[in-house]
């Protein structure tokens, strides 16, 4: 019996035994992930040529063992949390790219906050270091975010984004080199100092052992962040988009108290999409605030609200103007709502982003934005979203897609009715055409066309006329490609002398 207890133990060893070295000699991408979404394998040099093709003002990529770890944790171990991610990218990227923008930052610092939360607004660390850019209190206050236990500015995408901006321009400018601001936003500047005079050099490669360990692991962590954001559809990985409220928003400020109620009273956005978009109100009402508080709503819905606190264009321009809407994806970018319905396209043999967005009638930003896709790059047999128009569109693009696949409808519910009636003048030549074309005003329903017909009036120019409480914004709104800033200059308005109800504005046609 002991015998047999001896050998049925050193069988057991060797079992273990091969089945460990079979698992070590696995590729480092390759895992069992699903029958109907494989992991490809790729080899360390085929990770390192597309790291090389990645062009960055911020860290510029090179590959290594911990890079290595990285990519894998994000495209192998963790593949749900990182589809999640990317799929939330849809929301907070334009913000932080509208900000860094502005501010002349690289904009390739938005994969930071993938580094820091997964692009989690509720994130917490260990150090109770909180939100998308996870800010200590001391350090948060530092910069202007208040923290209290009504409003926790860490966690709203638009404070924190700023914040987080002026914190790594001040770093960058002490050390010139953004692999050391990173090292210093995560380790403090204090432990930097340390360790580039340990290493009596100021290249990050050279001081990087002679910072703490995580500290270590921060630019590798950035350039595997970069990585996944670029090349996730070579891993095989499916973002998970939140829903289409949820990504394409408008953000304003407001300044007096609201309740989450009364805010979802008005718009018809639910309870839980207006606290998944303001995480920072931990009581779920907006405090009042002098400086103004951020509101953010699905864009539909923002008209609505501004139209419901009916504020003249002057209060909006003079304290709003740098805090008019933001849309996320983009001011060139459709918006799909109830009058589109989405439908998927399989990518066919010989497809490639110039000959889908002349099928479906659509530019590559919005291909790109719709799909989540940080290049304009596709493959055969990837899958793609597209918007149409529903059924009774005379668009060809619309009768093309027939012939791929069956279109299937998304509904949409809208948030908000536009206003019925608007005016439109065909001419503006003297004040008695101003009076004549004021009694010859004709009412035309607002829809989704609306804009469109106003723009086929004669000439080179549309004229309107101001309703009682609408902002230029609301007006910009209805014309594509037409801007507040357009509609001042032709106008010659600025802050000192705007318009008021009733008065006859000149609009470009485009």
């Amino acid at each position: 019996m002991k015998k047999i207890n001896s050998l049925l133990l050193a069988l057991f060893v060797v079992v273990c035994s091969v089945h460990a070295q079979s698992y070590q000699s696995q590729p480092v991408y390759t895992s069992s992930y699903s029958s109907y979404s494989p992991i490809p394998t790729y080899t360390d040099s085929e990770i390192k040529t597309r790291l090389n093709n990645i062009t960055s003002q911020v860290v510029p990529p090179r590959f290594g063992p911990v890079v290595r770890s990285y990519v894998k944790t994000y495209t192998v171990l963790n593949r749900d949390k990182t589809e999640k991610m990317i799929g939330r990218a849809t929301m907070y990227f334009p913000i932080f790219e509208k900000y860094l923008r502005e501010k002349n930052l690289p904009v390739d610092l938005k994969y930071l906050p993938v580094v820091e939360s997964a692009l989690n607004p509720n994130a917490i660390s260990r150090s109770k270091a909180v939100g998308l850019w996870q800010f200590m209190e001391g350090t948060g206050k530092e910069y202007g975010l208040r923290v209290s236990k009504v409003v926790d500015e860490r966690r709203d995408p638009n404070k924190a984004t700023l914040a987080a901006i002026d914190f790594l321009t001040n770093l960058y400018r002490r050390y010139d080199s953004w692999e050391l601001a990173l090292a210093a936003y995560n380790a403090g500047p204090g432990r930097v100092n340390k360790a580039i005079k340990r290493a009596r050099s100021k290249d990050y490669w050279r001081v990087r052992k002679y910072l703490p360990r995580e500290t270590r692991n921060y630019v590798p962590a950035f350039i595997g962040a970069t990585y996944v954001m670029h090349y996730y559809q070579m891993h095989n990985l499916n973002p998970q988009y939140p829903a289409l409220d949820l990504q394409a928003t408008a953000t304003s400020k407001i300044y007096q108290y609201f309740t989450f109620g009364k805010i979802s009273s008005v718009t018809g956005v639910p309870l839980d999409i207006i606290k998944t978009l303001n995480p920072s109100y931990a009581k779920n009402f907006i405090p009042n605030s002098q400086s103004g508080n951020y509101l953010i709503l699905p864009q539909s819905a923002m008209i609505t609200f501004l139209n419901y606190l009916g504020r003249p264009d002057s209060y909006h321009v003079n304290n709003s103007m740098v805090s008019t809407p933001i849309p996320a994806p983009g001011k060139n970018i459709r918006v799909p709502d109830a009058s589109y319905m989405k439908t998927s396209y399989v990518v066919q043999a010989g497809d490639d982003m110039s000959s889908l967005t002349k099928l479906f009638k659509c530019s590559v930003d919005e291909v790109k934005f719709w799909n989540n896709l940080a290049i304009p790059y596709v493959r055969t047999g990837q899958k793609l979203w597209f918007y149409l128009e529903k059924e009774g569109s005379t668009s060809s693009s619309s009768k093309k897609i027939t012939q791929f696949e069956k279109v299937r409808t998304l509904q949409i519910r809208p948030f908000y009715v536009k206003p019925k009636v608007i005016a439109e003048l065909p001419s503006l030549s003297t004040s008695k055409s101003k009076t004549s074309s004021k009694a010859k005003t004709k009412k035309v329903a607002t829809s989704n066309t609306s804009s469109r017909q106003l723009l086929k009036t004669k000439g080179e120019y549309v004229y309107y006329q101001i309703r009682r409480r609408e902002t230029l914004w609301e007006i910009a709104d209805r014309y594509p490609n037409i801007s507040v800033k357009d509609i001042m200059d032709l106008n010659n308005f600025n802050k000192n002398n705007m318009p008021k109800a009733g008065t006859l504005i000149k609009i470009k046609k485009i």
